[in-house]
């Protein structure tokens, strides 16, 4: 950094303060620059949940990397000076090492210093400097002022919306009374988290602003602003700041401008005009301009696909010659703002709710199911209703998995059925059952797909794949997600400006639930590992049934159950938005024994215990919400525990085992087999049971592709062993397994009284 012609001679003690002036000027170029170029910079302020780079642009946030001594001048007045501010130690290292930097500036645009803020929650300055109002220019043009403890617990309700912020020091902030007086401010509202500490704090404020009043808003349930915004997101803390009584008028997107055909957002010195929105159930389409420097482009946009976004981002960046990701982040605010727009303006004509809401009807209907003591049969009921028969440990275990998506380690299960056995049909009735909102439907993906995805727009969400084969190509990002919970890349990009290469990072923030489906295990078993695997009932017995639904489905009673299915989902969209974050404690914990003797044991007893919480977490608004701290959570009870032991015993027999799940619906089939060729037969427990392929096909109607498959994986585990049959000859297969039995290298498979698979 070059200094001033003057600061070049010996300077007078104390430094003018118009050379002052110029080195803060410069330092927050450097720490601004620094937040822009290094990735370390960004990481500091994405562990706050602050990356939206729109609203640090706006308010010059900064950086110190550290290496300032080695940019500077070795002049020695100069560095004489920077230790003077505090800027320089007298070791030489900069002070500010590894802070986000806030700048202090006047109303007037005067520099007054820096605000540091350290990871152990200290606030730094500039020595010899007036600490003030950070943001002051927010009351020129605020009727009421929102005041915080330091710029971070601002920034978070910044996020949220609010555009008229500022914050100050406890300790060392100052100000000039009659200045505010003179700005105009009506109110004044000092915003603290409801704690005894930071209530303290907030009356050291309180007392800085005498004689003028001011009001202490307290936002319960959170150790801090920031907390509540890593914790829950930016709608929890504009919901907190609205109960604190605070003017909603102040909730809107800051840099928007309201005119007769639209609107003009201003982000960070780039100026968007949008007109001509229309809004509808999949698109939101708007006519974007946007005219600088004698350059110009307009495009109409649809922000609801994201390759109309990036098409948009693509033309800019080459117009402009602007860094992308500065971009993107002002996309995603015309967006915002549009949806914000078209829910005030009606634009679509019928009411288009926001995601998220529940209408006051279907409110009291999703409350009703939940708190119903009958809910476990009523999700059954209602899966009949739209079309899914038999298969009930499968609709449940589908439905916990897809209202897990809200825990902290959500459930994923995969499917492993015959092609046209019903496998799709239960996945798309759950899917129906989810609100779409909170739903990411896929067919197909590359293997790069998800490391691209927004940063949360997978979080809590219910991932579907149609069928593996479409999810090859990205085996390992689905692994990695389900498992950690987040995706996080690091790749080298030009810089549209400079031309330089530049390292960018990038995270997908889980978690997510999975749903999958297949026709065979040829997965990575690494992958196939993370999964709850489940078979569907492919009995005769489940074949019948099927059909009596198709049959039904064509009478007048079906009808009348297909105007209905609305109605079923609104009810349960609203009853999913009803379920609460809440952590789930099992003090019957004692009570789940799982089997030790095997190593793959370590991986199958969390999958159980997650499975347990799932149910609880359904079943929360039939418990008392107790908290720890300020941490809600519900209890595991007896009915949980009863329910997860039948879909244990009746899907996951074959979790311990080699064998597939497929493999073990054949075992079932052939045990079945022999105990009809025994009845009334003497001594027939004393002879082998033999059988060919045709007898089995027969027998259970399987596929011949699928049946050759299975009875090969039998034969490798010594369950069923060749007789003979060689070339041109039949084969005849034994039996070799009794139900009494318990192999050393595999659990015994399940019961045979429904005839079905092991997932019947």
């Amino acid at each position: 950094m070059k200094t001033n012609t003057a600061a070049a001679h010996p300077a007078p003690d104390p430094t003018p303060e118009h050379i002052v002036q110029q080195i803060i000027d410069r330092l927050r170029q450097v720490y601004r620059n620094n937040l822009s170029k290094h990735a370390e910079g960004r990481t500091a302020l994405t562990d706050y949940s602050l990356s939206d780079l729109t609203i640090l642009e706006r308010y010059f946030v900064g950086y110190s990397d550290g290496m300032l001594p080695k940019l500077i001048p070795s002049d020695k007045v100069f560095r004489a000076q920077l230790e003077a501010l505090g800027v320089l130690g007298s070791d030489g290292k900069e002070a500010f090492h590894g802070c986000p930097v806030f700048p202090i500036d006047s109303a007037e645009g005067r520099r007054l210093n820096l605000w540091a803020c350290s990871k152990d929650g200290l606030s730094r300055f500039l020595k010899g400097r007036p600490v003030s109002l950070w943001n002051a220019v927010a009351a020129k043009h605020s009727a009421e002022l929102l005041v915080f403890t330091s710029p971070i617990e601002a920034l978070s309700a910044a996020v949220a919306g609010c555009s008229n912020i500022s914050a100050l020091d406890p300790d060392n902030g100052a100000l000039d009374h009659k200045e505010i007086t003179g700005w105009g401010v009506q109110k004044i509202r000092i915003v603290v988290a409801d704690t005894t500490s930071t209530v303290l704090l907030g009356e050291q404020i309180k007392a800085r602003f005498k004689p003028l009043a001011a009001e202490i808003s307290k936002i319960p349930g959170c150790a801090s602003i920031n907390s509540l915004l890593k914790a829950k997101g930016a709608p929890a803390v504009a919901v907190a700041l609205a109960a604190a009584t605070l003017e909603l008028a102040t909730l809107s997107i800051p840099g928007m401008e309201l005119r007769a055909d639209g609107f003009v957002l201003t982000l960070g010195g780039r100026s968007y005009k949008v007109r001509g929105l229309q809004m509808g159930p999949q698109k939101l389409t708007a006519i974007v301009s946007r005219e600088q420097n004698g350059k110009m482009h307009l495009d109409k946009v649809d922000l609801m696909s994201a390759r109309s976004r990036k098409e948009f981002i693509r033309e800019l960046v080459r117009i402009f010659q602007e860094q992308a990701d500065v971009l993107e982040a002002d996309v995603e605010k015309i967006l915002k703002a549009c949806e914000l727009r078209a829910s005030e303006m009606n634009v679509s004509g019928p009411s288009v709710p926001k995601p998220g809401t529940i209408p006051e009807a279907d409110r009291k209907e999703g409350e009703a199911l939940g708190r119903d003591p009958r809910l476990i049969e009523l999700i059954l009921r209602d899966y009949d209703l739209l079309g899914l028969a038999g298969e009930r440990a499968n609709k449940l275990l589908s439905y916990f998995a897809m209202s897990s998506r809200k825990l902290r380690r959500p459930l994923a299960v995969l499917t492993v059925a015959l092609s046209g056995s019903g496998k799709s049909a239960l996945q798309e009735v759950t899917v129906l059952l989810c609100p779409p909102d909170e739903l990411e439907k896929i067919t197909i993906f590359s293997g790069k797909a998800l490391f691209h995805k927004e940063r949360e727009s997978l979080k809590h969400k219910l991932i579907a794949i149609e069928e593996s084969e479409g999810a090859r190509q990205a085996d390992y990002p689905l692994r990695v997600i389900i498992s950690s919970g987040e995706l996080t890349t690091e790749v080298a990009v030009k810089d549209a400006v400079t031309g330089k290469l530049t390292t960018v990072r990038n995270k997908v923030e889980g978690p997510v639930a999975v749903l999958l489906t297949t026709t065979s295990l040829s997965m990575n078993p690494e992958t196939i590992s993370r999964f709850y695997v489940t078979s569907i009932n492919d009995s005769r017995e489940q074949t019948r049934a099927i059909q009596e639904r198709q049959r039904r489905e064509q009478t007048l009673e079906g009808l009348t159950e297909e105007k209905a299915r609305p109605e079923i989902l609104r009810r349960h969209h609203a009853f999913q938005r009803l379920l609460q974050p809440v952590r789930v404690v099992n003090p019957l914990i004692e009570a789940v024994e799982f089997s030790d003797d095997r190593v793959s044991a370590r991986r199958e007893f969390p999958k159980r215990l997650r499975l347990i919480e799932a149910i609880a977490f359904v079943r929360q608004l039939q418990k008392p919400i107790r908290y720890l701290d300020t941490t809600p959570y519900v209890e595991v009870d007896e009915t949980d525990l009863k329910i997860a032991k039948g879909l244990i015993d009746e899907l996951f027999v074959h979790q311990l085992t080699e064998l597939s799940p497929m493999a073990l619906g054949l075992l079932r089939q052939l045990s079945a087999m022999r105990a009809e060729a025994r009845k009334g037969a003497a001594n027939s427990k004393d002879e082998p049971f033999t059988f060919t392929c045709r007898q089995v096909r027969e027998f259970s109607g399987s596929p011949n592709s699928s049946l050759q498959r299975h009875l090969k994986e039998l034969c490798a585990f010594e369950f069923v062993v060749r007789d003979f049959g060689r070339k041109g000859q039949t084969c005849l297969y034994r039996l070799d397994w009794d139900e009494s039995e318990k192999p050393s290298h595999t659990n015994p498979p399940p019961s045979q009284t429904d005839g079905g698979t092991a997932a019947a």
